[in-house]
C-alpha cells in the first residue's frame, strides 16, 4: 500500500490542493484501495477511490462494458475531490463527510436524524452508525499517523526518484 500510495502521492495531493482539500485525504485511497487501480470490493466499488458504478457515474466517470474510468488515477481522483467538496458542503464536518463516504450520504443523514446529533463522536458512541462506518475515520487517523511517524513505528516509505534523462525511476526507502 505504501509503495503504490508514495507512487501517486504528488498527483493526488496536487489535485485535492487545485480543488482547496486538505491533502490528508490522501490517506482514504490508502485504506480503500491501497491504491491499487484494479481494485474490486465485494460491492463491486472499484479503483482507487472504491467508486460503486452509480456514485462513478454521478461524478463524471465514464463506465461502460469497454472503458471503466473508475481504475484511472487521473480521473477518479479529480472525481473524488469534486465528491468530497460535496460531502463537506452536506455535512460541514471532515468526520462525517469521511462517514457518508464509506456508508453514503443518505444512511448518514437518516442517523444524524434519528439520533438527533451531528456530531461524529457522539454518533459513534451511541452505535448510531454502523461499526465499519463509526472505525472508519480512526483507520485514516491511524494510516496519517503511522505514515507521518514511519520512523516510530518501524515502517520504510519509498522515495521515487525520476531520472530524466534515462527515465527510469529509483526507489529507495526512507
Amino acid at each position: 500500500y505504501l509503495k503504490n500510495g508514495e507512487k501517486y502521492r504528488p498527483l493526488i495531493e496536487s489535485t485535492f490542493e487545485d480543488y482547496g482539500l486538505p491533502k490528508e485525504l490522501f490517506y482514504v485511497g490508502l485504506i480503500e484501495s491501497g491504491y491499487y487501480l484494479k481494485s474490486r470490493s465485494k460491492a463491486n466499488a472499484v479503483g482507487p477511490w472504491q467508486f460503486i458504478r452509480e456514485t462513478g457515474k454521478r461524478y463524471g466517470l465514464n463506465i461502460k462494458s469497454t472503458v471503466d474510468e473508475r481504475h484511472s488515477i487521473v480521473k477518479s481522483t479529480k472525481a473524488a475531490a469534486i465528491f468530497f467538496q460535496d460531502l463537506y458542503n452536506i455535512f460541514g464536518s471532515w468526520e462525517l463527510a469521511l462517514s457518508a463516504y464509506n456508508a453514503g450520504e443518505y444512511g448518514v443523514i437518516r442517523r444524524i436524524r434519528k439520533a438527533n446529533t451531528r456530531d461524529f463522536y457522539e454518533l459513534s458512541k451511541n452505535k448510531s452508525l454502523p461499526v465499519e462506518t463509526r472505525n472508519y475515520v480512526p483507520k485514516v487517523l491511524a494510516a496519517m499517523e503511522v505514515y507521518n511517524n514511519a520512523k516510530k513505528y518501524n515502517v520504510s516509505i519509498p522515495i521515487y526518484k525520476i531520472d530524466p534523462f534515462k527515465n527510469t525511476k529509483e526507489v529507495e526507502l526512507k
